[in-house]
């Protein structure tokens, strides 16, 4: 494939639109004209599904009767060619003008797919059970394409635990990487991938956004910073009530800490009610779980929205981001709104600590 130089201007992008198959993706059913404007997809680290798209259909008599949507980008002149996104239509969105049934859907991928499929039947974890096997169970029967990565790791369970059936696919997997230390996403043909989570700190940048570089790839428009430094925690609460008894543990940050009431001269505190904890339940044992709700409660982080020109950028993606007469900081992609007729990004980055 061309290496191509994202900094360059005149790159003549161009977007195509299939139908494929709804259970077999590599299977193209027919091409679906679009609209140049009302196109376009958002990536998203930190939601559940992912991704999501939209397209701007002129005719939507064409479009055949659940037939998946895959969009991919190609560069005129290059063999260049980046399948971006396949789903499924959400929401039609038609509209008649002049006799002419258009349509402007909202597609979903296939993450969506397994948070609308539910368990019908509880699946039991017996201890010593391997995540995943438990995984393989879980997407066997959702009907999606998935890959697991060998060098995940093997999770093995020390206690026997249920998922209740009518519990959605999708929690199930959250379930599983959050034990595990797996992460997931999907990649652009639609595959779910399953791999071992990666600090973000540790991996090295993908593009280097210079906004001071001669050939600069971030535009001068649409750049800003926000932090939630003021309103994070410097108390966590955890309380247990059960009947007429009510038990509390707390931690505070220390002193030194940005969200010290020494250095601010205000509290914040989180609580946590907890329920359905194995009997008997101390005060030492809730000093401890606040303890650990203490070390999300009081992170805060720096955001910065920027807008810049087209980069095959996708959400958990890393980059180094150099703000006109800053310092870098290493910056994860929390989220990738992509504009595919203008062919600019949005993109929020989160820094990395």
């Amino acid at each position: 494939m061309a290496n191509i130089d994202w900094t360059n201007g005149k790159l003549n992008h161009e977007l195509s639109v299939y139908m494929v198959d709804p259970c077999n993706h590599n299977v193209v059913l027919d091409k679906l004209e679009v609209d140049l404007e009302g196109n376009g997809i958002t990536w998203g680290y930190e939601t559940a599904t992912k991704v999501s798209a939209k397209i701007s259909v002129t005719n939507w008599d064409d479009y055949i009767e659940n037939s998946w949507i895959q969009m991919i980008h190609t560069i005129a002149g290059t063999d260049y060619e980046r399948v971006m996104f396949t789903g499924f239509v959400w929401d039609e969105g038609a509209e008649s003008k002049s006799g002419t049934l258009g349509a402007t859907p909202s597609l979903m991928g296939a993450l969506k797919a397994l948070e609308l499929d539910r368990l019908t039947a509880p699946i039991i974890i017996g201890e010593g059970a391997l995540s995943q096997d438990l995984a393989k169970t879980i997407l066997d029967k959702s009907g999606q394409d998935y890959f697991i990565n060998p060098n995940a790791g093997n999770y093995r369970y020390a206690e026997t635990s249920v998922m209740d059936a009518g519990e959605t696919r999708l929690k199930c997997m959250t379930d599983i990487c959050d034990v595990a230390g797996y992460e997931m996403r999907v990649n652009g043909e639609g595959v779910i991938q399953v791999q071992k989570y990666i600090y973000p700190g540790y991996i090295v940048p993908s593009f280097v956004l210079d906004a001071d570089a001669e050939n600069t790839v971030v535009l001068s428009s649409g750049l800003s910073r926000s932090t939630n430094k003021h309103q994070v925690a410097g108390r966590s609460i955890a309380v247990y009530k059960k009947d007429e008894e009510v038990l509390v543990g707390y931690a505070d940050v220390s002193s030194m800490h940005l969200a010290s009431p020494s250095r601010r001269g205000y509290t914040v505190a989180e609580v946590h009610e907890l329920h359905d904890l194995v009997e008997p339940v101390s005060i030492s044992q809730l000093q401890n779980m606040a303890k650990e709700y203490l070390s999300d409660d009081s992170t805060s982080f720096v955001e910065w929205n920027v807008q810049t020109m087209w980069l095959p950028l996708e959400e958990g993606d890393v980059v180094a981001f150099i703000p006109s007469g800053m310092d870098a900081r290493i910056c994860v992609c929390k989220t990738v709104d992509a504009d595919l007729h203008s062919w600019t990004l949005n993109l929020t980055l989160r820094e990395v600590a």
